[in-house]
Order: C-alpha cells, then structure tokens, then sequence
C-alpha cells in the first residue's frame, strides 16, 4: 500500500449521528479524532463527504462534528453531504456520483458502525480499486470486539489501518509543508 498521497486525497464520514452514538464504545474519543481528522484534511485541501443514515429516524450527524464541518466549511473546504439507507456508502447513487466527480483514488473512512457500515464502505471501494485507509481511533461500534474483528477484515481485503496523526503527517509529507504548525495544533 502506497503512502497517502494529498493530491489523490478523500476524507469519508460515515454515519456519526446523534441517536447512534450514545451506544457506541469510545463514541467521545471516535468524535475528537473525527474533528481532528476532519481539520486536518481540510488543512491539506482534501475534500470531505458526510453520510447519514436514515437522518429521518436516526437524527442528524452529531453536533460537535456539524460545528466542526460547518466551520472548515466556511474556510473554503470542500464538503459533500449524503443521505442513505444502504449500508455501504458504495451502494448509495449519491455517494457513488459524488465520488466520480472528485477523482480521488485514496478514500480515508472514520465513522460508525465500524461492522457495518464501515466495513461495507470500505470493501466496496476496494472492489471498486480505490485505496482505502482505515482511521483506526475514529471508527467504533457497540462492541469492541466488533470494532476489532472489523479492523481484522479490513486489514485482509487489503485495506491500510493507521491512527488519523498518521495520515494527517503522510498527507504533509514535509515539516515544510505550509500547513505543518496547524497540522501539529490539531493534533495537540
């Protein structure tokens, strides 16, 4: 598996709502290295695309992430949101077009659940060719055994799984980078 290329760069949100993550173990620190995965990328001008299942019966992205998107946003990152009710982002024709049109061939998924929809997503868009990279400390289930046996799947269909400080500093490549100090902020 190649490094993390900025230019081949796509951060996917999967599914971190409200209603879902009060269940989730680790659903407080899923959302802070989501916030800080989602600065980052934002830093390295990678484009974003949030999904939700079923907002309608399992409510809107967690607030503290919809702060933090609605933020980078208005700084001029590019931002995608999606509703679904397929499992895999994959199967969903919005996603699908959306991913088409941004021509990025390195898909960085964080979210939940890291079982379903998380490994759904991911062996979807390996099928599809795409390199995927697993944000391990922002992908979470009920269970965190599941978490684990997730990781294990994703690992063998060829998936890469890294901490998000890793991918932010693959995507940097330089400490000259000019986004380097903002990088090293976020993650601190």
């Amino acid at each position: 598996m190649p490094l993390i290329n900025r230019e081949e760069l796509l951060v996917v949100v999967i599914d971190i709502q409200e209603r879902l993550l009060p269940a989730i173990c680790n659903g407080d620190a899923v959302v802070k290295k989501t916030i800080q995965l989602l600065q980052g990328a934002s830093k390295l001008e990678a484009p974003i695309i949030l999904s939700e299942q079923y907002p309608k019966g399992l409510g809107n992205t967690q607030q503290e992430i919809l702060d933090a998107i609605n933020k980078e946003e208005e700084s001029g990152a590019k931002i995608l949101r999606i509703e679904k009710t397929t499992f895999s982002c994959t199967k969903c024709k919005d996603f699908a077009e959306n991913l088409k049109s941004l021509k990025r061939k390195q898909i960085v998924l964080c979210g939940i659940e890291s079982h379903i929809c998380v490994t759904q997503t991911a062996l979807g868009l390996i099928e599809q060719g795409f390199s995927c990279f697993i944000a391990a400390d922002a992908i979470a289930s009920r269970d965190s055994n599941h978490t684990a046996i997730a990781i294990e799947r994703m690992r063998d269909a060829g998936a890469t799984i890294l901490p998000v400080e890793s991918i932010l500093y693959e995507g940097l490549i330089d400490s000259k980078h000019s986004a380097f100090k903002d990088i090293c902020k976020i993650i601190k």
